[in-house]
């Protein structure tokens, strides 16, 4: 390979060099970057070659730095601004180049790392404190007492096989990325989104600090059973110790471990060593105590040693009532006359399970871990495991070494029958409980503080820190108040099924993650823990919610109706979408929408095979067929730049969906709101974020609507309608129906225009005023006419809105709407063509009371009757009687088309009174000032038409256009007539073969232009009397009507120039406040059919 070849290769070798040798630093180590922007050396083959800042102009990105990469490594944030703020700041400190930086100057900059912690000391012994508490120590003897060996072992096995999975799924969660302070709930958060994430994440946190009241209760009975002469309110004699003394002395030990923990989280771990050797020395102790019981005499106190006929009679389960302290009826401690318990499988299952509930104490210290995502895998399971293996065992040798009464009877059997040092044995009971306290109360505070920084629920932002490594003072106040109100109700075996419900619901949280992510499958799903699959995470998920209903029903119903409660809490926040965390849900609902959309596609694939093999036009069935709207926001430009949308657009859309309070499956289709923005896209594209932005808030927040909101940037606003027009939309799911307000004042504007300097260049065009240039300033007409027509061309129908002010408001009429967007725009502003702005808009949300008029003139497949029922189905037209017109030209039988029409409409459950009417019978009722009012209109008409066709055409224009006709004709006449007698053919012949620049190339490459005329009197004076005729008719019969409904003529062919068209319609609709000009498209919307 020559030199310059080899050069290039190298400079594109740099920056993953650069990135190998520097990715895997825990801290930003400034005085390893060196001169990396100016020179760095790259060595092959003993040839050394200095790179400069070429790279910088051959990449014009920021290439990759310290600051890059810690930014992929979630160790630095902030924006593009912040970043060349501290970039800079490397330079000054003498990093941009080879002199090194000074101390100071690095000490500043460098990231301070604080004391992490390892696996054996963050995770593991958090974890084997947790688990090995009060139930191992002081509840086990007696739960295999109730539920036999053979229950016990169950109860123990379902608990672990529950523990043992989520501990699979959360070490697969916990080795995919960086986890940040709040454990379980970062876990969860990120992977079932923040509703979810802040729902669960309480759960846990309750559960947390509900169970250091538990272990602090456990503490509280083994030192009273050691030394019950510090009994204060329990009654001498007396077998139980009394809930007073629980709170007391239990208050005490809670302000004595809130005030370790407020020492902080460095002196705890060195205090963990301290609690948890005495544990696992007590541990061996009782081992060695019950192996060696068959050669002590220890008869008396119930213990025969081990013994295959003890294993035998404690076998079987046998369930016992007791009383409120835990001792069955025969027993000699029953507190006679008190009221009894019941227990169960399910009860002790309940009881026991708190007991394995401290796999999640080296995740909530995730922030704290040197690297947790190899720390938390391999200590969350050796605790696991060891602490499974040594429940099972003691189960079988309490089972084999003593009798069931004295299992029963005996709470601190396990104090009772260790060798040789039994007071060794209550220590560590007592430190263990203690211990497991301190982790507990560790931890909770932490998760609060995870869940407050994220500023989600804003009733907890008064905890919040700067910092997430802040100390958690606020948060451990509350905890303490939690513990210290779980304290107080003085019993441990009332509180244990509370603290199961809440850890199984984190557990539930965190197979479900697992599995989503694991069968989602996103590109990101990358976990360094390979020993897991998603159908093990969702067995897990199944065992938590069978533990959960075997243990009580009531309890998993408050449970779940907690998480609810605060799921929408936080979903209905007006800023919930702030929070984007990447989550798992929302690949889900992306999947699921894809999934469905390509569902649709095939559908509409098999649709479109079928038309063509039987020739009939695609269409979807009238049963699926919704009103899709795509609305254009700012189509004429009345509006100000401060407003995004007419409010009454969006209005008008709710009218075609169910109402709000009514519950729905559906949606009854969907919306696209789209604005066009004229310009550079590569020069406006900052603009046309910030005002999709703008729109999206203005439809969701103020409008409270639901539907997609574009904003696209063309050369002009046809150009960037027919871009719309095509690719609005994905596969099957594409809009069917444009809705836009009519332009009133639209001569006053286009006479503006052309007024302006430089109009006469840009509005040189063809006959219906197309042009033929790429960007240009096309008048209203013009757009109007052409928004018209391509909208008919590419098969979606039309809805144009006159007397967009005047429409109601589709919401309730108690609702109080304060935000400008939320309102109408008053009647005289934008109606007239004038600019209008926020300050300028009005509410109206009366409800309409009269009659919804539907002249049916044209098949428009059922649309506008469809429309009108759509409409009648809110309240605000709910009390508006539907009256359908039919208009005939000839003489028919109207009383058998009144029949036909009324059979239909009852076919097609349509409630509706039917009027027959003859246009022309119409005119005749009309007076002589009537007649003569439309003669005058008719004659004005005429004369703007003829003003309009001068301009239009002007005679150098004329006599250009004459010369290419005489050329195209002598071409013509040397041809076979056959294809001579295209220019001899009719109108209608002629225009399928014109273009818009009424220029087209014929298949045989010859270029053909029909006659041109500029104006026809007679067509045009057809157009008008018919316009005005229609118009009349209207008025007569629907002067007081609410709203009208009326067939879109379509763009008649030329001559008829879009200022014509424009002007037909202006006849059409004059002195009508409030019509809808509806234009429907090849395809039935209506079927009688069910």
């Amino acid at each position: 390979m020559d030199s310059p070849g080899r050069d290039f290769l190298k400079r594109l070798s740099l920056p993953l060099d650069f990135v190998k040798r520097h990715v895997k630093r825990e801290s930003l180590d400034l005085s390893s970057v060196g001169n990396h922007e100016k020179q760095l050396q790259l060595t092959e083959s003993n040839e050394v070659v200095e790179v400069s800042n070429d790279l910088d102009t051959f990449y014009s990105e920021d290439r990759i730095d310290s600051f890059t990469i810690h930014k992929l490594e979630g160790k630095a944030e902030g924006t593009a601004k912040e970043a060349h703020t501290i970039r800079r700041r490397f330079s000054k400190a003498g990093l941009g180049n080879g002199e090194g930086a000074s101390a100071s100057g690095a000490t500043e900059l460098k990231v301070k790392a604080e004391e992490k912690l390892g696996t054996l000391m963050g995770v593991f012994v958090p974890c084997l404190q947790n688990i090995l508490g009060v139930i191992l120590f002081i509840r086990l003897s007696w739960i295999v007492g109730q539920a036999g060996v053979l229950g016990s072992l169950g109860i123990v096995g379902m608990c672990c096989a529950c523990t043992f999975l989520t501990s699979l799924s959360l070490s697969a969660i916990a080795t995919n990325g960086h986890i940040k302070g709040g454990g379980p709930y970062y876990l969860i958060g990120r992977a079932l989104g923040p509703e979810l994430g802040v729902s669960v994440g309480i759960c846990f946190y309750l559960g947390t600090a509900v169970a250091g009241a538990m272990y602090i209760l456990g503490a509280v009975e083994t030192i009273l059973d050691m030394a019950p002469q510090l009994n204060i309110a329990t009654e001498s004699g007396a077998t139980a110790i009394a809930k007073n003394d629980y709170r007391i002395y239990g208050f005490i030990l809670l302000f004595f471990v809130v005030s370790v923990v407020f020492a902080g989280m460095k002196h705890l771990s060195r205090l963990a060593p301290a609690f948890l050797a005495p544990v696992l020395l007590s541990v061996f102790f009782i081992l060695v105590g019950i192996w060696s019981s068959n050669s002590r005499n220890l008869e008396g106190d119930g213990i025969s040693g081990i013994s295959m006929a003890n294993l035998k009679d404690n076998w079987s389960p046998e369930y016992y009532d007791t009383d409120a302290n835990g001792f069955p009826g025969h027993s000699s401690k029953f507190k006679t006359g008190a009221s009894t318990v019941p227990w169960s499988f399910q009860t002790l299952l309940a009881l026991f399970f708190p007991s394995v509930t401290g796999i999640m104490a080296g995740s909530n210290r995730s922030a704290s871990l040197e690297n947790a995502q190899k720390s938390i895998p391999k200590g969350t399971l050796a605790a696991q495991l060891t602490t499974t293996t040594l429940y099972l065992s003691f189960v079988i040798w309490y089972g084999a070494s003593a009798a069931r009464d004295t299992l029963l009877d005996e709470r601190l059997l396990s104090a009772r029958i260790s060798w040789p040092a039994p007071e060794i044995v209550s220590i560590g009971i007592i430190l263990s409980t203690v211990g497991a306290a301190l982790q507990s109360l560790t931890g909770a505070p932490r998760l609060l503080q995870a869940i407050a920084n994220d500023r989600i629920l804003p009733g907890l932002n008064f905890l919040a820190t700067k910092n997430d490594d802040d100390e958690p003072t606020m948060c451990l106040l509350v905890t303490f108040l939690v513990t210290g109100a779980a304290i107080s109700a003085g019993q441990l075996d009332v509180i244990t099924p509370i603290i199961t419900m809440f850890f199984l619901l984190c557990y539930a949280g965190v197979n479900s993650s697992c599995a989503l992510l694991g069968m989602m499958q996103a590109p990101n799903w990358r976990p360094r823990w390979r020993y897991y699959h998603w159908f093990l995470s969702v067995i897990g998920l199944v065992l938590c919610f069978t533990i959960m209903c075997l243990i009580s029903l009531p309890f998993t119903g408050v449970a779940v109706v907690l998480v609810i409660i605060i799921y929408y809490s936080v979903a209905s926040r007006p800023d919930k979408g702030s929070k984007d965390w990447g989550d798992g849900l929302r690949s889900l609902k992306f999947n699921f929408a894809v999934q469905g959309m390509l569902s649709l596609d095939r559908m509409m694939n098999r649709v479109i095979t079928a038309a063509a093999e039987w020739g009939s036009p695609i269409s979807v069935h009238p049963m699926n067929w919704y009103p899709n709207p795509l609305i254009l926001c700012r189509p004429w430009g009345l509006l100000k730049e401060e407003i995004p949308c007419h409010p009454k657009l969006i209005e008008f859309a709710k009218f075609l969906k169910p109402p709000a309070k009514r519950i729905t499956l559906g949606s009854h289709g969907f919306t696209m709101i789209v604005s066009i923005l004229e310009g550079d896209y590569s020069q406006r594209f900052s603009t046309a974020i910030a005002a999709q932005k703008k729109l999206w808030h203005h439809v969701h927040e103020e409008s409270k609507f639901k539907g997609f909101c574009e904003v696209i940037v063309a050369n002009s606003v046809m150009e960037g309608f027919r871009q719309l027009i095509q690719s609005g939309g994905l596969g099957a799911l594409r809009p069917n129906m444009l809705v836009l307000r009519y332009p009133e004042k639209w001569r006053q504007l286009d006479k503006e225009s052309m007024d302006s300097p430089g109009a006469s260049e840009e509005a040189e065009g063809t006959a219906d005023g197309a042009s033929t240039k790429g960007i240009r300033k096309t008048s209203i007409a013009q757009q109007f006419q052409s928004i018209v027509s391509d909208a008919h061309t590419a098969g979606k129908a039309i809805v144009i809105i006159k007397g967009l002010d005047s429409l109601p408001c589709a919401g309730d009429q108690e609702e109080k709407v304060d935000s400008p967007a939320s309102s109408t725009l008053s009647g005289g502003g934008a109606a007239n063509g004038v600019e209008v702005s926020a300050d300028e808009i009005k509410i109206d949300i009366q409800g309409e009371k009269g009659t919804i008029d539907t002249y049916w003139i044209v098949n428009d497949g059922g649309l506008m009757l469809l429309v009108s029922t759509l409409f009648r189905k809110h309240k605000v037209w709910g009390n508006c009687h539907l009256r359908v017109f039919c208009l005939a030209t000839k003489e028919q039988n109207f009383q058998f088309l009144r029949k036909e029409l009324e059979d239909l409409l009852y076919e097609l459950r349509l409630n509706a009174e039917v009027i027959v009417l003859n246009i022309n019978t119409e005119y005749k009722k009309c007076d002589r000032a009537e007649q003569q009012s439309i003669m005058d209109k008719a004659k004005k008409a005429e004369e703007d038409a003829v003003r309009i066709g001068k301009q239009t055409w002007s005679p150098g224009k004329q006599a250009a256009l004459r010369n290419v006709q005489a050329l195209s004709e002598e071409t013509s006449s040397k041809l076979p007539s056959k294809l001579h007698s295209v220019n001899s053919a009719d109108s209608s012949t002629r225009n399928r073969l014109k273009s818009r620049n009424d220029i087209k190339h014929s298949t045989s490459g010859i270029v053909q232009i029909p006659k041109i005329e500029a104006y026809n009197k007679k067509h045009y004076d057809d157009f008008v009397m018919l316009s005005l005729k229609l118009n009349a008719t209207i008025k007569r019969y629907s002067r007081n009507a609410k709203l009208v409904m009326l067939s879109l003529p379509p763009p008649p062919p030329p001559p008829h120039s879009a200022y014509h068209y424009m002007q037909y319609i202006d006849l059409l609709v004059e002195d009508i406040p409030r019509v809808l000009l509806v234009r429907g498209y090849k395809q039935d919307v209506v079927t009688v059919f069910s």
